[in-house]
């Protein structure tokens, strides 16, 4: 009785970790999205990626 529940709970466990990576990756993967729409978002303002800092610094929007 003791190993069917250990073996229960060893699967959960496991189950519960593959959801929060694939719940990661999906979080890494919405990031890389929106950081890419805002670099297309600033090329149409007319920002080149290496005037970012610059840009984001006079806009106030630095990090």
């Amino acid at each position: 009785m003791e190993k069917m529940l250990i073996g229960i709970v060893v699967k959960e466990k496991q189950r519960l970790e593959a959801e929060l990576r694939a719940t990661k990756l999906q979080i890494d993967m919405w990031n890389v999205t929106k950081m890419t729409e805002y670099w297309f978002y600033l090329a149409d303002c007319g920002v080149k990626k290496k005037d970012y800092r610059k840009w984001t610094i006079t806009n106030g929007v630095a990090r």
